[in-house]
């Protein structure tokens, strides 16, 4: 019962006061409400104070309060509590008067509604608003709440009146246990409440409970499936030392019996035994087994089936093993949840219920008489829905789970039946389960087994592109959650079905022709239930003549079929041909592939097709799909009728050592051929959820003319589009540049595929290509290896005689020193000060050497300085010199600094080259600050990409750089440019210096300060910024006028951005990240960015911007590197016109404006130049 209270207050009751101070705040001071509003929660209505919490930092992205309550869970070992209320605070008087503007702030605050939380409570100074936000929510006496209780602060409001208006929100009733105890009495007021999808006629009202529910459904699945896996593993690990007494008695059994057949229905145990004893005591053994066995038949079932044939399907090590395998049956117990209650709202099984009312109140009662728990429920469940839908639920490995009567996976399943009792699974649409498969995995793990959900417009887009009709033949033999097949479907005939153009006869043909296939049981489960959504408008159909097929099968696509192979749906789909297969096939490198390929799929990889070699099987397993599409699963292979791929990939494919032998295969003439390539690099973080760089290719296997045309798409984040709120994205591939290159072209001589080449590039790219290289440029040697290959001699001049072959041409071009376990030391040699990579930038070594004094032999490997020599060994001469360059591994294109390798070392964080003795004192650094080399970089050498348009500069890169002996002949000219590079970027690094000292010197205030210091002040981070590893490259736009403050994008997009109430404070945080442009910031980042924050702080910037001339400055440094570009453009025989069009690709293009070099004194220094760079001893 609710507390009671005197009619009469007293003037200093917690109720009053609490009321009082609410009723008097003011504008700008709506902070002062969150205390009073916690005392009302607390002392009023019952609830304990640390489960009242106010948000005190002011950063958003949580409710003003939030009011938890019990679960009935634990976690951790304590109980779990969920969020009951969400609380919106409003200082401005009338704020939630008018029904429509609580409709409004409701609609932009329904973020903060959680799985559990039950109620909205909004609050303002002239009265308090609560909204029921789930359906069912009910009160003995009081029936249902579905309209809003308003309580007016007009001067009449007494604590018995507010007791009596909100007894529904007293503490005593809060939280789940008391909804549960009704769910299991079979209350059915809360059994398919929560729509999923939007009826006719719909209100503002329920477009916002429409966005609320799907987000607390994608909330269930993922908070279910965490409990399921985790009391799945806890059933494991308690099974484990049974499991093991098991597979140690098996072990037994076959060394004494010299085998092992087992099968487990019927049961049959048999060895070898090899002499009349054995026989004997072979009978015994195997009697003694199948008794062990009848006693304990989880552990035994576990031990001698479950577990071999799950590592046998997935190729799991011992250590993954259980892990994974509870994952997994964790994850199919829930999916089979979800099909049932498909079942069950789609009347299927006419008024039966089973996982929500009567089914659990019918098991209640069974439940307490034979004392069984929820898994005894779920079989039976799962045994009535096999008749209606067969494929679902066919016995796998994983279904050993359901067998075990074990409490507290018993508890779970109980939650997991009530939470999603509450969805109507009627009004689930297609798009619903779009990307629900990321709910049931969490990032870790889908890294771990190299699956990445793909967005469904990606999907749409190939396959709009590879023009599939109703008669096409389509396969995806990876196919995940569903998401290619759905969009197969939709383009066969989902289009024609909404012109009213086909009936149920056309969607038969369609599904059979729609083919698709998953490692991982639960994925294909997943996948037959988003197929089946699509048919509900045939209900009449399918209750007739049942569910059709659903070509969805279970296996290990790059494993061979044999001969010996047990005959299923997969082997039928494995030896089928195809006019289409498209998909986003795992991307597992080979070290973390779980189990080698089987000796017959490794030889189909390996052995080739005729005249053409085939593929390592030793690499990712994306390029084996590939592999694998185009050779076996294409009809018409080596035709122009043959069929095609569409593949989702990393970037790798184009540029890896590890996939040359793949790309070869592509060559002009060779087995198959490209056809379109999308560059998806600059948006990967808006493609998947992982630091991959995704790349769309279509492929047609046949082969390719050199004159053939491929299609190329570049994207930007001028292609990501945001809904009305926001929060989603999607990509627009039409917004994204078309162009179109000349096959032979998109091949650079190494074999790799350059993805960002276009017509208008190549002639640029083949002028420069047809140069030398630099590795023409460096110096060249010979050794002499001896025992155990250990190098002996060395020489610069070529052997000759009868020993020449003994000797290995080499060339000093490779990475640095390699470091030990060990701390370097001295060696007796002359001693070297050791830098890393972040020492260098263009034409310089700054700040101080990771290591002082040290010896190269103290190193794993001594690299270069090996060849410092050996004083008065001959055959060991000192042929280092002392010019030799260092170039970062990691930056966006190519750089360098002289040094002395005399003295000077560098770790293999950084590669170095020695030129030949003809081009000793070439400025190197000079020359690739060209924008010549950039572009070139950019567009033909870069590859091992990292992020934020950063790769790796291999030594293979710097050698593959261009190179003509013009260069040489202009060497004074160019180095005659050294003196006003330097002198532009010393000018303006130290006037930016300068400049920032002034800002500094105006002691503004950290963002996050400025917030805090403003009560009244809001920001909201967009939701790209909840992952905490989340940066994006600052390129400010805005502010702009949003509904609830002012909008400022922070890198030029509609989808990461910041919102505050405050628009001097939007105002200042632009000023203040202009000049940060294309630093990479994260959330973090940005709460520390010093702000103006008022009109006067706001003049004090702009007045210190105003005494500084950046962009004379720039325009100096720019004309002062265009001079070095004329030179080195007109050595190459590159036109004024060839040129001007590299600077304006450079300038203007999205991707190659990004491309920057270490230019001196930049990027790795904060501020300042080294002094005497451009002196002649800069070597020495």
């Amino acid at each position: 019962m609710p507390r009671q209270r005197s009619s009469a207050q007293s003037a200093t009751s917690p109720f009053t006061e609490a009321i009082e101070k609410i009723k008097a705040a003011t504008r700008g001071r709506e902070a002062t409400m969150y205390g009073p509003i916690r005392d009302l929660f607390a002392d009023i209505l019952g609830y304990p104070r640390p489960s009242v919490d106010i948000d005190t930092t002011g950063e958003g992205g949580r409710p003003d309060v939030t009011v938890r309550a019990p679960s009935g869970l634990e976690k951790g070992g304590k109980p779990f509590l969920i969020d009951w209320v969400v609380v919106e605070a409003k200082d401005e008087h009338g704020a939630f008067a008018a029904p429509l503007e609580r409709e409004r702030i409701f609609t932009l605050k329904s973020k903060y509604v959680t799985l559990n939380t039950a109620w909205f409570v909004m609050v303002e100074p002239t009265v308090i608003v609560a909204r029921p936000v789930q359906r069912g929510l009910q009160l003995v006496g009081w029936g249902a709440f579905n309209a809003d209780i308003v309580f007016p602060l007009d001067g009449s409001e007494t604590e018995t009146g507010f007791l009596d208006a909100f007894q529904p929100l007293l503490a005593q009733y809060a939280g789940v246990p008391e909804r549960l105890a009704r769910f299991r009495k079979g209350d059915n007021s809360t059994i398919a409440t929560d729509k999923l999808s939007l009826p006719p006629n719909a209100t503002v009202r329920d477009a916002a409970l429409l966005a609320i529910n799907r987000r607390n459904f994608y909330a269930a699945v993922a908070e279910t499936t965490s409990l399921l896996q985790s009391a799945c593993k806890a059933v494991l690990d308690a099974q484990a030392p049974a499991i093991e007494r098991f597979r140690e008695r098996r072990k037994g059994f076959e060394d004494a019996f010299h085998g092992w057949t087992f099968k487990w229905n019927p049961l049959i145990i048999r060895g070898q035994p090899r002499h009349l004893d054995e026989s004997r005591e072979h009978v015994k053994a195997v009697a003694a087994f199948r008794r062990a066995i009848h006693a304990d038949p989880i552990p035994a079932r576990l031990a001698l089936v479950s577990l071999p044939e799950f590592a046998q399907r997935t190729g799991s090590l011992p250590k993954y093993l259980s892990d994974r395998f509870a994952t997994e049956a964790a994850n199919l117990i829930l999916a089979r949840i979800m099909v049932v209650r498909f079942l069950e709202d789609h009347g299927f099984f006419g008024a039966h219920k089973y996982v929500c009312n009567g089914g659990v109140e019918a098991f209640q009662q069974m439940r307490s008489y034979f004392d069984v728990g929820y898994t005894r429920l779920l079989e039976d469940a799962f045994r009535s829905a096999s008749r209606l839908y067969a494929a679902a639920f066919e016995e796998t490995e994983l279904d050993w789970v359901i067998r075990v009567d074990d409490a507290n996976l018993s508890s779970v399943i109980e939650w997991s039946m009530y939470v999603f009792s509450r969805f109507d699974f009627a009004t689930v649409k297609g798009d619903t389960l779009t990307g629900i498969y990321d709910r049931f995995l969490d990032r870790r793990k889908r890294k771990e087994f190299g699956e990445f959900y793909t967005p469904p417009a990606v999907a749409k887009y190939i396959v709009e592109r590879l023009g599939l009709s109703s008669e096409s033949k389509v396969f995806d033999p990876s196919c995940g959650s569903g998401t290619f097949l759905l969009e197969a479907y939709d383009a066969m005939i989902g289009r024609d079905l909404r012109r009213g153009a086909a009936d149920w006869n056309d969607v038969q043909e369609a599904l059979r022709n729609i083919n698709g296939n998953d490692l991982n049981p639960f994925s294909a489960i997943l996948a037959q239930i988003q197929m089946l959504w699509q048919l509900l408008e045939f209900r009449a159909e399918i209750g007739s003549a049942g569910f059709p097929e659903i070509r969805v099968a279970e296996g290990d696509a790059l494993k061979r079929v044999g001969l010996d192979t047990p005959l299923s749906l997969y082997t039928e789909l494995e030896a089928d041909q195809y006019d289409a297969v498209i998909g986003n096939p795992p991307y597992i490198r080979p070290e973390r592939l779980k189990a080698e390929l089987d000796y017959n799929s490794r030889q189909y990889f390996e052995s080739g097709n005729g005249a053409f070699e085939g593929v390592s099987a030793n690499q990712n397993s994306y390029a084996l799909f590939l592999y694998k599409a185009l050779d076996a699963w294409c009809k018409n292979a080596g035709t122009p009728e043959a069929g095609r791929v569409g593949f989702i990939v990393p970037l790798s494919l184009f540029d890896s050592d590890a996939t040359a032998d793949l790309r070869r295969l592509f060559a002009p003439g060779a087995r198959f051929r490209i056809e379109e390539i999308v560059d998806l690099e600059m948006i990967y973080n808006h493609v998947f959820d992982a630091w991959t760089y995704p790349m769309i290719v279509i492929a047609r296997s046949c082969p390719a003319d050199p004159e053939d045309v491929v299609a190329i798409r570049l994207a930007d984040p001028s292609c990501i589009v945001a809904d009305d709120s926001a929060t989603a994205t999607a990509i627009n591939f039409d917004k994204m540049p078309s162009f179109e290159a000349r096959y032979a072209d998109i091949f650079s001589p190494d074999g790799r595929i350059l993805t960002r080449l276009t017509n208008q590039r190549a002639p640029l790219i083949r002028k420069l290509q047809s140069q030398k290289m630099v590795k023409d440029v460096i110096l060249r040697f010979w050794v002499k290896t001896g025992e155990k290959n250990r190098i002996e001699k060395w020489t610069t001049t070529k052997p000759a005689g009868i020993d020449a072959h003994e000797w290995a041409e080499k060339s000093m071009l490779r990475y640095g020193l390699e470091e030990r376990s060990s701390q370097p030391a001295p060696d007796g040699t002359p001693p070297l000060d050791v830098f890393k990579g972040e020492n260098v930038v263009s034409g310089s070594v700054i700040g101080e050497p990771a290591y002082r004094g040290v010896g190269p032999s103290t190193f794993d490997n001594e690299a270069i300085w090996r060849y410092r020599g050996v004083p008065g060994d001959a055959d060991k001469p000192n042929i280092l010199g002392t010019h030799a360059f260092a170039v970062p591994r990691i930056t966006q294109t190519v750089n360098a600094a002289p040094f002395n390798p005399q003295t000077t070392g560098f770790l293999n964080t950084v590669g170095v080259f020695v030129p030949a003795e003809s081009v000793a004192t070439f400025p190197f650094d000079l020359l690739f600050l060209s924008s010549v080399y950039t572009f070139y970089h950019a567009i033909a050498v870069r590859m091992g990409i990292v992020r934020a348009q950063s790769s790796t500069i291999y030594p293979s890169v710097v050698g593959e750089m261009p190179w003509t002996d013009e260069l040489r002949v202009r060497e004074t000219e160019i180095e005659g440019t050294r003196v006003r590079i330097y002198d532009a970027c010393n000018a303006y690094l130290q006037t930016a210096k300068t400049l920032a000292e002034g800002l500094e010197a105006l002691g503004l205030k950290e963002l996050k300060q400025v917030i805090k210091s403003r009560p009244e002040t809001r920001l909201q981070f967009s939701n790209s910024f909840d992952d905490p590893d989340f940066i994006v490259a600052v390129n400010p736009l805005g502010p702009d006028p949003v509904k609830d403050g002012f909008r400022v994008s922070i890198d030029g997009t509609l989808t990461n951005f910041v919102e505050t109430s405050h628009e001097e404070i939007a105002i200042g945080l632009v000023k203040a990240l202009q000049i940060k442009i294309d630093d990479e910031v994260g959330r973090g980042d940005i709460l520390r960015v010093r702000v103006p924050a008022d009109s006067a702080e706001a003049k004090r910037w702009d007045d210190t911007l105003a005494r500084f001339n950046l962009a004379a400055l720039s325009q100096e440094f720019t004309a002062s590197l265009h001079a070095l570009d004329s030179i080195v453009a007109d050595c190459f025989g590159l036109t004024e016109g060839e040129l001007r069009a590299i600077w304006e690709d450079l300038g203007t293009d999205p991707f190659l404006s990004k491309i920057k070099p270490l230019y001196p004194g930049s990027e790795r220094r904060l501020w300042g130049l080294l002094s005497g760079l451009d002196q002649s001893n800069r070597y020495v």
